[in-house]
């Protein structure tokens, strides 16, 4: 519980086992408990995520995606980012829905909730992140869109560019859900005058190292690094405050 409030923690996780030892801990800093939802899993993701449910079993909530992993369009396989775009709708939606079903237990300790982080697998807050919930608790605000800063290679190095504005902090309110599907995670029945816009509180881990790089750059799309410029900070980026991250990218 952060100054009197119950958050609670999302996240879909389906690809690189290593990257949880770094994302999971991370939500778990922020959150009373969170759920994780396995979706078109690796096995090394799945054995991961139990490994962490057993050692904060009070803590985490493990479920799975009800999609099949292969998807099948007029005889052919859809490609890993084919099947999530044409998905990614109904799989959010299916997190909301768990949340619900949790709450509705009335276990002590998870049947009330204020705000919830649904968290990209490969993406952490920095350390000024209670700060800002601080002010999103004090505001008329629903929402918080967030965008990024790119590190690439060790948690010392930025990049010039970095993906867009997505909603990943919400109050929590019941009617959340993932359809109609809407771009930037912009969740019904939410619309973009309540959301708080910000930048640099979150850390986006897509070129961490090459294998990940090596990845998306064939399942999902070629990332930019080479065509970015590249600062190295004197300490972590985690630790930095919003502004000095601003003012070196300027």
């Amino acid at each position: 519980m952060l100054n009197g409030k119950i958050i609670v923690g999302a996240m879909l996780v389906s690809q690189h086992a290593e990257l949880l030892d770094i994302t999971i801990p991370n939500l778990l800093k922020w959150c009373n408990w969170i759920l994780l939802v396995m979706e078109n899993e690796t096995p090394e993701v799945e054995q991961k995520v139990y490994e962490f449910q057993k050692q904060y079993h009070k803590r985490i909530f493990v479920r799975r995606s009800s999609f099949p992993h292969k998807i099948f369009v007029k005889g052919r396989e859809q490609t890993y980012r084919q099947r999530w775009k044409g998905l990614k709708g109904q799989i959010r939606d299916e997190v909301f829905m768990h949340i619900r079903n949790i709450q509705d237990y009335k276990m002590k300790g998870y049947e009330n909730i204020d705000a919830l982080i649904f968290q990209d697998s490969d993406e952490i807050f920095t350390d000024y992140l209670l700060e800002l919930l601080d002010k999103f608790w004090e505001s008329d605000y629903k929402a918080i869109t967030m965008k990024p800063v790119d590190v690439v290679g060790d948690l010392q190095t930025i990049k010039s560019t970095s993906k867009g504005h997505h909603v990943f902090i919400m109050k929590w309110n019941r009617e959340l859900r993932g359809l109609p599907r809407r771009s930037w995670a912009l969740y019904h029945p939410l619309c973009v005058s309540d959301l708080m816009r910000v930048e640099y509180y979150s850390v986006h881990l897509a070129c961490l190292n090459d294998i990940i790089r090596k990845w998306r750059n064939k399942e999902w799309k070629k990332d930019d690094v080479e065509g970015s410029k590249l600062y190295k900070l004197d300490k972590n980026v985690t630790e930095m405050r919003p502004d000095e991250i601003k003012n070196i990218l300027k």
